[in-house]
């Protein structure tokens, strides 16, 4: 699978998702740091890939590409990769099952 970290998001996030075996590249790098919401998801969806973001704005994008919405708030930044690592095998099963949105929080 193909994953797109939103800039809210760490870089390091793309490193864990890429160290999973997936190709995971980070907006501030692919883009830049100020992409707006619609380039990213012609970004996605010309590169299949799923975004990972904490911006609930995207479910209101069409088309909309597959989304992992992180709604844990704001947490630093090791609690949210901890939470990652405990629940990327789920994730990847919920997604592989067809479903466009999958909360993690």
């Amino acid at each position: 699978m193909r994953f797109l970290v939103d800039a809210q998001l760490p870089p390091s996030l793309a490193s864990l998702v890429g160290s999973r075996g997936h190709w995971a590249g980070h907006v501030s790098i692919i883009l830049s740091p100020s992409a707006s919401d619609k380039s990213i998801v012609d970004y996605a969806i010309s590169n299949g890939a799923i975004i990972i973001t904490k911006d609930a704005d995207f479910l209101t994008l069409a088309p909309p590409p597959q989304l992992i919405l992180v709604v844990t708030g704001n947490i630093p930044n090791q609690a949210q990769l901890a939470l990652f690592q405990e629940r990327f095998a789920s994730l990847i099963e919920l997604l592989m099952e067809g479903r466009s949105v999958v909360e993690i929080g």
